[in-house]
């Protein structure tokens, strides 16, 4: 049973990586303020997170 979570964790992940991804893509193609904001709120909200862990 635990490693569904693991397994959940995994999926969120990668579903976030390739948002990112396709954001980035975007967004050197077509930038825009908006797009930017998304992205920096993402890594901050990543960043916050890891601190929280030390």
């Amino acid at each position: 049973m635990p490693y569904i979570f693991l397994i959940v964790y995994l999926a969120n992940l990668m579903s976030l990586s390739i948002f990112v991804d396709k954001q980035t893509s975007k967004g050197l193609t077509s930038p825009s303020d908006e797009l930017y904001d998304s992205l920096i709120n993402i890594n901050l909200n990543i960043a916050e997170g890891l601190m929280e862990g030390e």
